[in-house]
């Protein structure tokens, strides 16, 4: 009884800001808002791309190995995205004079908009009428927009030390257990605490009005197990279901990639939308009491 009564009134909360967000979601437009997002996500990945082979030409010239680990690191998140583009994308190394500074600047710049687009839509979910400066944003968004680009290429290092260390004979990963920790720490854990920190960044960075570290801290860790779960799910999905072509035909792995993308903006936006309601709960709260009152009278 003691226990129960312990937690019944934290539950209780939880709840309540569960079914609250979930109402704000909807009320906020929250799909047409991940729309928003996944639009110019979708758009910035050519961008991201480039400029990443642009770096990895600039510091490992036209090795072909690096440009087959770099297709191989495209698909590890999507297995059925187009080698001919990525083929394409290798040839800018041969051609940097064409792009040069200013092509590059536009690169970063077009790759942004998705900066913009959240920055917009954590307004309204967070109900900021505070604007920020306009060359601030801007600044802000150049930041970020690396920002990620290095969690997710330390992402894909860890990755290819843990396949280093499993395949060096020098080292004792024969055993189960050795094998076990290798993959778990490096291909996992990890890469799930850089994702986590990054997306504390966001929910504390991006929105205009006050964020709290630990709420912050809580919506990446949400966020951070949500798209982990779904992940592991997607690529399960991708590689033993091979007849959704039937449907999409040659569209197929636009589709996939569209609807891959949405979920995650969906996730950023409701986790938001969590942190938000969690700031106002005790407003949450009264405003139940106060319902629950008049309806007794």
């Amino acid at each position: 009884g003691g226990w129960w009564s312990r937690a019944s009134l934290p539950l209780a909360t939880g709840w309540d800001i569960l079914v609250h967000s979930t109402t704000t979601f909807g009320f906020h437009g929250g799909a047409n808002l991940a729309a928003s997002i996944a639009f110019y996500a979708i758009l910035s990945i050519i961008p991201l791309l480039t400029l990443t082979t642009m770096v990895l030409g600039v510091l490992f010239g036209t090795n072909p190995v690096i440009q087959e680990g770099m297709i191989k690191i495209v698909q590890m998140l999507h297995p059925r995205f187009p080698v001919e583009i990525l083929n394409q994308l290798t040839l800018i190394n041969q051609k940097e004079y064409i792009i040069g500074w200013v092509g590059l600047f536009a690169l970063i710049w077009s790759a942004s908009l998705i900066f913009n687009a959240t920055e917009k839509a954590y307004g309204i979910v967070f109900r900021s009428e505070k604007k920020r400066n306009y060359f601030y944003s801007k600044f802000l968004a150049l930041i970020m927009i690396p920002l990620a680009w290095v969690v997710g290429m330390f992402s894909v290092a860890l990755t290819q030390i843990s396949l280093i260390v499993k395949n060096n004979p020098h080292l004792p990963m024969n055993n189960w257990l050795a094998s076990n920790l290798n993959y778990l720490l490096f291909q996992h854990l990890l890469p799930f605490l850089l994702l986590i920190a990054f997306l504390t960044i966001v929910y504390k960075v991006i929105p205009t009005t006050r964020v709290r570290f630990r709420h912050a801290l809580a919506g990446g860790f949400l966020f951070s197990a949500l798209v982990w779960i779904a992940k592991h799910l997607y690529l399960t999905y991708l590689v033993k279901n091979t007849q959704y072509h039937v449907i999409y035909g040659p569209l197929e792995t636009i589709v996939m990639l569209v609807l891959w993308v949405f979920y995650i903006s969906i996730v950023l936006l409701f986790c938001a939308e969590l942190i938000a309601s969690y700031q106002k709960r005790d407003l949450i709260l009264l405003e139940k009491m106060f319902l629950a009152n008049r309806a007794e009278q």
